[in-house]
């Protein structure tokens, strides 16, 4: 093996044992490199020597990549990581530490190496054109796509969902008037329960035994298949095959590509509109047909009637489109204008609730900006820190090519690019001049633009051998991802299934009382009577799920001569006292424990333990 190359891949694999983001994507990449620096274990002795008095931007570079990777490392083990519950926050400040100091030298010698290759001073033998591999490597990455969709199709047949799933599920039980008027009152546009309600009834209709939320998680991976089948044929003319090969890896295998992609909300729907007007943007520069503006236009209201950050991302795009006519077609700048103008009257039939929407926002919203979620709107994007040092050269290579013309790739690339980063900026600018309203999964409509600008870009400025090199990370990536995702849901199918036998055993006048909104998943599961008693459940949730409100503990007394059983569904968190057990306690009411279960959930950063507790029927009056 050619002693660069292996200097390269050590460098980078300590970079990804040292900036460790834990996860199973990770641990892969560390086992292969592991492997070869056994075989070749005496290289590792040279491995610093190959960086020079004369690489100290190398240094630089490395240094602010790995502090960053240590802060984000120490964020994801403090909160959400595998490691997130088992270590202090001690332990995980030393760890980043130690991190940051090992992984510089490391970093510095892998990003001179791919410095080198791009210019071509590093020839890799064992990258030598293969005729097999150069005439199926595409189809093995649009079989690797297939097998995306299959393991989501697979694992839609579940009952795991979590709160916003649920409120999903309950909007869609009204009918479309209600919904529009139930949605009024929400943070988010109508559109895709819509779409969701007729595609689970019209299913229904035909086969009544399916339950509605096997239906909806189909309906998700739907928009998946129809984007694959947008970036074969559709991106593959634009900008070639090595994109649309890899376009469909990514599309199911980047971070948390698969766990939106059965997730019973408008995420995956909003990425596909995004995405659809995305691919116009090339033929609306290019040739400016009317049936392309006509599409632009269509597909960017969908989005804005699906997600409100969905509308912010096709605004990048309006923008990017502005600047290419200003460019290159002044003369078509009108077309631009009509377009704009169209797109503002389609939305006005919803601008007055928005408006409403936003004052409501502005009084009283539960989200909070935080520097950890400020870690999040990287993490969520790009994880694996391989390709995020990819990445990073990319991005350098356009700002030394930034001379182009703007109607090329490189200016298709960075529009996709840039199109989460146009949405963080004015999300957090959003929330610093009303209040926070912008969390990370709000990116999600603009995900797959990034990873086409990144394929765009790729396929445009590296040589063949680069081309390579990222191809096989994106490629181990995806499987990775795909293995770790089928592992998790395994998991937390096993464990809702538990769930869902308890529910199911229950005769039919059992009843649930529900003390935190957060548990809204029971009232979709368990498909019995629900009680809330909690003030923080307004009475429009009250509505839209259907269930009674109590005002205080003593009303359960007489619920137990109506319900037998009688559950208390309790949120427990790091065992603190719940305000059901104060309240059961206050009102002298007899209970038994029954058993602890975990309600479990499609969203990976967090995990709704539950409570059952069955009140007896030996209660006493309150003094």
């Amino acid at each position: 093996m050619n002693k660069n190359l292996y200097c390269a891949m050590q460098a980078i694999s300590a970079m990804a044992l040292f900036c460790l983001w834990i996860e199973l994507s990770n641990i892969v990449f560390f086992v292969i490199f592991l492997a070869l620096w056994l075989l070749r274990w005496k290289t590792l002795r040279g491995v610093i020597l190959n960086i020079g008095k004369d690489d100290a931007g190398y240094f630089v570079f490395a240094g602010v990549f790995c502090a960053l990777s240590a802060v984000l490392f120490f964020i994801q083990s403090t909160q959400n990581s595998l490691l997130g519950y088992c270590i202090t926050t001690n332990v995980a400040a030393v760890l980043a530490v130690i991190g940051l100091v090992a992984a510089i030298p490391f970093t510095a010698l892998a990003m001179k190496s791919l410095v080198e290759v791009g210019n071509g001073r590093i020839d890799f033998s064992s990258l030598k054109p293969n005729t097999f591999i150069s005439h199926h490597w595409p189809k093995f990455c649009y079989a690797l796509g297939v097998l995306g969709i299959m393991v989501m199709s697979a694992f839609s047949f579940s009952y795991d969902i979590w709160s916003d799933e649920a409120f999903s599920m309950a909007l869609i039980k009204h009918d479309y008037s209600e919904i529009i008027s139930l949605v009024a009152g929400d943070a988010h546009p109508p559109l895709y329960y819509m779409i969701l309600k007729a595609i689970v009834d019209g299913i229904q209709a035909l086969f009544p035994a399916i339950p509605a939320i096997f239906v909806a998680k189909i309906f998700s991976v739907l928009t998946y298949a129809l984007l694959f089948g947008v970036i074969v044929t559709k991106i593959r003319r634009d900008y070639g095959q090595y994109v649309a090969a890899l376009g469909v890896v990514c599309l199911v295998g980047m971070q948390y590509m698969l766990d939106f992609g059965i997730e019973v909300r408008m995420y995956s729907l909003g990425m596909c509109f995004v995405t659809l007007a995305f691919a116009m943007v090339k033929n609306i520069l290019a040739k400016g047909r009317f049936l392309d503006w006509t599409l632009f236009v269509v597909f960017s209201l969908c989005a804005a009637y699906t997600h409100y950050f969905a509308c912010v991302a096709v605004g990048c795009l309006y923008i990017a489109i502005l600047i290419g006519l200003w460019k290159n077609d002044r003369t078509r700048l009108w077309h631009w204008a009509t377009a704009v103008a169209i797109t503002i009257v389609g939305y006005l039939p919803w601008l007055a609730t928005l408006i409403e929407q936003m004052q409501l926002v502005s009084e009283d919203f539960w989200i909070e900006i935080s520097f950890n979620g400020l870690g999040m709107y990287v993490l969520c994007m790009v994880k694996t820190p391989l390709l995020l040092l990819a990445i990073c050269y990319l991005l350098f290579m356009i700002v030394k090519s930034f001379r182009n013309k703007f109607v090329d790739c490189n200016f298709f690339a960075m529009t996709g690019i840039l199109v989460p980063v146009f949405v963080v900026v004015v999300g957090l600018t959003v929330s610093l001049l009303m209040r926070p309203i912008f969390m990370w999964r709000y990116l999600v409509p603009s995900f797959c633009c990034f990873w086409l600008g990144i394929l765009i870009l790729v396929n445009s400025l590296c040589n063949r051998q680069l081309r390579a090199i990222i191809a096989m990370l994106i490629v181990m990536t995806c499987i990775s991802n795909i293995t770790n995702f089928a592992y998790k849901q395994s998991v937390l199918i096993s464990e809702n299934n538990k769930l869902m036998s308890f529910f199911q055993s229950q005769p039919d006048d059992a009843a649930y009382i529900i003390t935190y909104p957060g548990l809204s998943e029971i009232v979709e599961l368990a498909q019995r009577k629900c009680y809330v008693l909690n003030e923080r459940f307004d009475q429009s949730y009250c509505r839209i799920f259907g269930v009674n409100q109590l005002s205080d503990a003593h009303e359960i007394l007489p619920l137990l001569s109506l319900h037998q059983p009688l559950y208390y569904a309790v949120a427990r968190q790091e065992q603190e006292t719940t305000s059901a057990d104060v309240m059961l306690k206050e009102s002298n009411i007899a209970y038994t424990h029954v058993k602890e279960m975990h309600l479990s959930i499609g969203y990976e950063l967090e995990m709704t333990i539950v409570d059952l507790y069955r009140l007896t029927l030996q209660s006493e009056e309150q003094p």
